[in-house]
């Protein structure tokens, strides 16, 4: 039985650039490559847009506000204890350790563990980067000290009290959104255009920015920001802190940043479970 054997048939393009061929073989490869993280391109140009715009955007209301809304008490105090906040909560460790799991396969190593994947998560991410935020931490007291000495505040036991409570919360809704972020690697080849993307509105929507109050004053279209779960990671801490809120109010924001962790949890389990059928479906 005699073996037919193919002869090779060059292209078009083989044919018309003979050996200048392989240049336009590594266009079309880097091209094939670039276009395989296109959708996190397309988040990461979105992103850059948008931090463009909230630039202008606070620029805008610095120069309508002048000095007459809020003091440089007011002001130092609010981004020094939001500083405070950040440095307490702000770790995206969790987002690229599970992306990482999730692209290199090796989450069904956790899997197989014989304990709660979600508890395992949550509490090897609290391990995770402790020693950088004693750094930030250590450094943002001491600002806050000098602030306190220069542009002292009358500060309430209970503001005190209700702002060290309102961290354990804040701390669950942020690892929940870090959580969610990096199971998107479950649809996505690569996230840093996503997590850009959602970076830059988390800075504009938690306070980070500019105090929601006077954002919205200027610009009563971004009243929908009040609502989501970013302002329980800046802007409602520094304000029990700095003791805007009565009690009811406070505990207004307590109720609302449960509520967060309820619908933020379930969320994240049933994210979850679709990435692992979307896995299981293609055989990975």
């Amino acid at each position: 039985m005699t073996e037919t054997i193919a002869t090779f048939q060059p292209s078009f393009m083989q044919k018309l650039l003979g050996r200048n061929y392989k240049w336009w073989y590594l266009i079309v490869i880097s091209v094939k490559s670039d276009t395989t993280y296109f959708s996190q391109n397309i988040f990461y140009v979105f992103s850059t847009i948008i931090k463009n715009l909230l630039f202008i955007i606070v620029w805008y209301i610095n120069l309508l506000s002048g000095s007459t809304i809020l003091s440089l008490q007011e002001i130092v105090h609010y981004f020094i204890v939001g500083a405070l906040v950040s440095s307490i909560l702000f770790t995206d460790n969790v987002t690229w350790f599970l992306a990482n799991q999730i692209q290199t396969g090796s989450l069904s190593s956790i899997l197989l563990r014989p304990t709660s994947f979600f508890k395992w998560i949550f509490f090897n991410d609290l391990g995770r980067g402790f020693l950088q935020m004693l750094i930030q931490l250590s450094f943002t007291l001491v600002l806050l000290g000098l602030a306190n000495y220069f542009l002292p505040i009358a500060l309430q036991p209970l503001s005190i009290l209700g702002f060290l409570l309102m961290l354990i919360i804040s701390r669950f809704i942020q690892f929940l959104i870090n959580f969610l972020q990096g199971l998107t690697a479950f649809w996505f080849t690569e996230i840093w255009g996503l997590t850009s993307t959602v970076g830059n509105f988390w800075n504009l929507s938690s306070g980070e920015m500019f105090p929601l109050d006077i954002l919205v004053k200027f610009f009563p279209i971004f009243i929908f920001t009040f609502f989501l779960p970013f302002p329980f990671l800046f802007y409602y801490p520094t304000q029990i802190y700095l003791g805007k809120y009565s009690p009811l109010e406070t505990l207004y924001v307590f109720l609302g940043g449960i509520a967060w962790c309820v619908v933020l949890y379930f969320l994240a389990k049933w994210v979850f479970r679709m990435g692992l059928k979307r896995n299981e479906s293609v055989g990975l």
